[in-house]
């Protein structure tokens, strides 16, 4: 299959090249080769994982901007077909994933949505060449997934066709390289890059990484509120400044909530007396915020 389907490629491609540069007539014979071959590549039973191993789609894009309408097309049309076959069926495979599979308390029998997780897994690692363990595998499939995603959320006119050219694949896999290069090991910044890409309240952040916006080195070295979506931003910012206005004020914070130490030594002063009280102002897995007061001069600070 592989192989039928790259010679009916190579044998347009050959075709739209000779036509770009001898063909006068917009029907001249080589456009007319090229486009029964696409033709025929329109009806090719292609699979996600045809696509996958062999990168036609990827060099399918070269016909898209083709000088001639007809080639162009031809060629749009068909890769808009088959990005949205890779989609469904990568959609299709992550949700079979989750469906526990109904074994058989004598016999082992094999888990199917393990077989299809195997399979992608191997597929998305064979297009690097590093020799990747399994966990980065495993969070490259998550990443193409929540990237594929893009295509189907997005509205503006103006952003579709940007999306439309980028390879959610591709950029998986720099993302990933980016993680293991700068945060190898830092399991709890992976576990939140990877929620963040797949929140469904957050498409502005995968967008954003699809499109190049915000490259891969600069994702694994952001916070957890600069991953977040605007609303919540904008929820945090509003919780830090209240909570600056109770430290600052003394209103808002009762007596039982706040306790007295001598662990923090004021800057000021340099008495040890002093009240705190401390508050959630960021996302849950990041440290409170803890608010100071010294009772000696009344001056203020906070820390995480």
């Amino acid at each position: 299959m592989e192989k039928e389907l790259m010679n009916l490629f190579f044998k347009a491609k050959k075709a739209a090249d000779v036509a770009a540069a001898t063909d006068v007539s917009p029907v001249g014979p080589e456009v007319s080769r090229c486009m029964d071959a696409l033709k025929q590549l329109r009806c090719f039973p292609i699979t996600k994982d045809l696509l996958l191993s062999t990168q036609v789609g990827k060099r399918l894009r070269s016909l898209k901007k083709h000088p001639k309408e007809s080639i162009r097309s031809l060629a749009s049309e068909i890769f808009q077909t088959w990005k949205a076959l890779f989609i469904e069926q990568l959609n299709k495979e992550e949700r079979d994933s989750r469906i526990p599979a109904k074994t058989n308390p004598i016999e082992k029998t094999t888990n199917k949505a393990d077989d299809v997780l195997h399979h992608m897994i191997m597929k998305i690692s064979s297009m690097s060449s590093d020799n990747i363990g399994v966990s980065r595998c495993k969070i490259r499939e998550r990443l193409v997934v929540a990237l594929s995603r893009v295509a189907t959320e997005i509205e503006e006119e103006s952003l579709k066709h940007q999306v439309e050219a980028c390879d959610p694949v591709e950029v998986a896999v720099a993302v990933e390289t980016a993680m293991f290069e700068k945060i190898k090991g830092e399991n709890k910044k992976i576990r939140s890059i990877l929620f963040n890409m797949s929140d469904s309240k957050n498409p502005d952040l995968r967008r954003k990484v699809l499109l190049g916006k915000v490259k891969p080195e600069k994702l694994v070295i952001m916070s957890n509120t600069e991953m977040a979506s605007e609303e919540l931003q904008l929820r945090i910012k509003q919780i830090e400044e209240k909570s600056l206005e109770k430290c600052l004020t003394g209103r808002g914070t009762s007596a039982e909530e706040k306790a007295t130490t001598d662990q923090f030594r004021c800057g000021r002063c340099g008495q040890r007396k002093t009240t705190y009280h401390q508050m959630q102002t960021r996302s849950a897995d990041e440290p409170m915020t803890t608010y100071v007061t010294c009772v000696n001069c009344n001056n203020h600070w906070k820390f995480c």
